[in-house]
């Protein structure tokens, strides 16, 4: 007696986990004598797969969060029924609704596409399949204009040549990754494009309208609008901003000048030669690297490059033109206005500061810090450069005696030699000399010099030069 009641117990518990009766039944064309459900957005219909034929409805909750979907009208049985429901325009997100299925056998192929702001994949072949079918819902009318987000591409519209779609992109966006200038491919950001496109600003958003187009065999990158696009080569898929569903406010004009960081550079714009942009380079920046003198290299930071040029300083920034030049063959470094540039060999692009106003003489006497060499004049034996060594120096290190290693600090050496002091700074000139075979150590005016072996170049002090701040007429330790 007690097995057979643990046997109904059983029967009945089995039942019920597998039909759960809906509060309401169908209405309209459902016929009332398929079992609704109630399930989640991660439900599928795996466990129905082989029941071809098949009828279950289905209750989606309201609120819901999407899942995959592989396939259009025809869903593979893994697929989440209630995204698949939004997809096939039964029911929406917010309020959800209740569905009818039929399963299917598998299929060969399930092709992927983007309806009612859900994107299905594609997939090729699979076990089983269901459709939506019944007469009580009919499908809303496709939405006149999609709200996307910033990171949103039109890679599920591929092969579709010619299809116009309409977007709305958010306000306070942030910008993605593009590709092309004009044409884009498939998969750049819709809204960062657009904004490229002078279609709309990152800070308002606004609405779009793209046209897909065939894949291109290269696509050329651009600054344009604050958002620099990349080149690329061949692609599978593109698209175009177009008009007509929508009229697009009119690009508005290239900005007059651009505020860049101390780490711009412009590759971006390489190849444009003889092409002039205007940059605002802020105040208190930070150097950069920087390869060249008066002719740089396109990767060159820009607002430093001006302050190696004279246009700028590091302290109140300002503003400057480069002009687009070609690539050189060789780069050459130098020491100006306290930056030193290194030299290059043969580079792709290069830039030249331009503009109505000449640059700032230079100076006759540049202050340098007690840590700078002249490494950067190395070969250019016979040039002479002054310098001043500001006051209160702290020491760097110094090889030789009267002859220096290009690498010693200068006003070190400076003070080694009985030109100026640590504590009054002061105005001294070199000379650019060959590398010695030997350099020799020694103490003078507080200073230990090392001693070193063979190296490439060398300076000497010109003791006919300024002698502002001197330490000649003190008394030698």
């Amino acid at each position: 007696m007690k097995s057979l009641q643990r046997l109904s117990i059983f029967i009945t518990m089995l039942l019920s986990s597998i039909v759960i009766p809906a509060s309401v039944w169908g209405t309209g064309n459902k016929d009332p004598n398929i079992p609704q459900t109630t399930i989640n957005w991660g439900t599928n219909a795996t466990a129905l797969r082989g029941q071809n034929g098949q009828r279950v409805t289905y209750t989606c909750p309201g609120g819901g969060r999407f899942g995959s979907v592989w396939g259009t009208d025809v869903y593979t049985d893994d697929s989440s029924i209630c995204t698949a429901a939004v997809h096939a325009g039964r029911i929406n997100v917010q309020t959800g609704g209740t569905v009818t299925i039929e399963i299917r056998a598998g299929q060969s192929q399930y092709t992927g596409s983007t309806r009612y702001g859900v994107t299905s994949a594609g997939y090729g072949g699979w076990h089983g399949s269901y459709v939506f079918v019944g007469g009580g819902q009919q499908p809303p009318p496709p939405p006149d204009t999609l709200t996307i987000n910033w990171s949103t591409n039109a890679v599920a519209l591929r092969g579709r040549n010619g299809q116009r779609m309409n977007y709305i992109c958010p306000s306070n966006g942030r910008a993605s990754g593009v590709w092309g200038t004009d044409v884009y491919t498939d998969d750049s950001s819709i809204c960062s494009a657009a904004v490229h496109a002078g279609r709309i600003t990152t800070q308002a958003g606004g609405k779009v309208t793209i046209e897909i187009r065939a894949g291109q065999s290269q696509y050329t990158g651009s600054l344009r609008n604050g958002v620099t696009t990349a080149g690329y080569g061949s692609w599978h898929g593109s698209y175009v901003f177009v008009g007509g569903v929508i009229q697009p406010p009119p690009p508005p004009p290239p900005p007059d000048t651009l505020t860049i960081n101390w780490s711009t550079n412009a590759v971006a714009l390489r190849g444009r030669n003889g092409q002039r942009m205007n940059y605002i380079c802020p105040g208190n920046g930070r150097a950069s690297g920087v390869w060249g003198t008066d002719v740089y290299t396109d990767d060159s930071s820009i607002c430093t490059a001006a302050v190696h040029a004279g246009r700028i300083n590091v302290q109140t920034g300002g503003k400057v033109t480069i002009e687009i030049r070609a690539g050189q063959s060789q780069y050459t470094g130098s020491l100006r206005n306290g930056v030193t540039t290194a030299g290059y060999g043969s580079w792709h692009g290069s830039y030249v500061f331009a503009g109505s106003a000449p640059p700032p003489p230079p100076p006759s006497v540049e202050t340098i810090t007690w840590a700078a060499t002249v490494t950067a004049l190395r070969g250019q034996n016979g040039k002479r450069v002054t310098y001043r060594c500001p006051a209160n120096g702290s020491l760097g290190r110094v090889w030789g005696t009267d002859v220096y290693t290009d690498d010693s600090s200068v006003c070190t050496a400076a003070v080694h030699s009985g030109l100026i002091s640590p504590q009054a700074g002061g105005v001294v000139t070199l000379e650019i000399r060959a590398g010695q075979s030997q350099y020799t150590g020694s103490t003078r005016y507080g200073v230990t010099t090392a001693g070193y072996g063979g190296w490439h170049g060398s300076y000497v002090f010109v003791r006919s030069a300024i002698a502002t701040g001197s330490a000649a007429d003190q008394t030698s330790r």
